[in-house]
């Protein structure tokens, strides 16, 4: 599929691939995996994540085999959850990241140039990201969207809708970052004043965070946020604090 290259260079394409049964047990175990540890807050209802269980405790095996056996026996219960799976085309540098979104309906993640989204009928709608960052803006989902498929069909992005997805999720990454942060200065504030911080207080702190990471997500690491509040410190109580 990474050879594949895009037709409609201003959309996507739909491609149909063998062995549709094989990749659902592999996203099932993805989301699966990802709930146990809660991956970045993903988090699934635990009769949905109960339901990807079952299927792969019947149907895994480590005897190749076996394995097609069990799909074989299973393939109406595998094929019984509502699923949409994309890939992205890359060209040149591969920038892309690892989201699992926070929506229940559906569970979604994107994994490199990787994506999928699970649809659970009973899983509540908690309207975060509808559009999965953007991806949903793109797709004709009905023309994706599978259940008890005759053919597993993938949604391929072109790398210009890749891009314009990583920058998507650039921006909203950054925001939650910046978040936290934010609240990590507003303690220390009041651990040391016993006040919150004024509105000039946290906007310093932001300049002198992106100052460091030069606006690239990557760049913004716990130690910048450290010594972005001690820099802060030090402007706003010259004589209280040193370097």
């Amino acid at each position: 599929m990474r050879k594949y290259n895009v037709k409609n260079a201003n959309g996507y394409d739909i491609v149909t691939i063998q062995d549709g049964d094989l990749l659902r047990l592999f996203i099932y175990s993805l989301a699966w995996r990802g709930e146990i540890v809660k991956i970045n807050n993903f988090e699934m209802q635990a009769d949905n994540q109960e339901s990807l269980r079952v299927i792969l405790h019947k149907c895994l095996s480590l005897d190749p085999t076996e394995l097609l056996k069990n799909i074989s026996e299973n393939n109406v219960l595998i094929k019984s959850i509502p699923i949409i799976v994309t890939i992205s085309e890359v060209k040149g540098k591969n920038d892309n990241y690892i989201y699992c979104s926070l929506s229940y309906k559906p569970y979604a993640m994107i994994l490199n140039d990787f994506s999928f989204q699970l649809f659970f009928d009973d899983a509540p709608d908690n309207g975060f990201d509808p559009q999965f960052m953007g991806i949903n803006e793109v797709i004709e989902k009905d023309k994706l969207l599978m259940k008890g498929e005759a053919e597993f069909k993938i949604g391929v992005l072109s790398d210009d809708l890749r891009r314009r997805i990583n920058g998507n999720l650039t921006n909203t990454m950054k925001d939650i970052i910046l978040k936290r942060a934010i609240e990590d200065f507003s303690t220390g504030m009041r651990t040391f004043f016993q006040r919150e911080p004024i509105k000039k207080e946290i906007e310093l702190f932001i300049q002198n965070v992106i100052k460091r990471g030069e606006h690239k997500i990557e760049n913004y690491t716990p130690r910048d946020f450290a010594e972005a509040a001690s820099e802060t410190m030090m402007q706003l109580f010259p004589g209280k604090f040193k370097s």
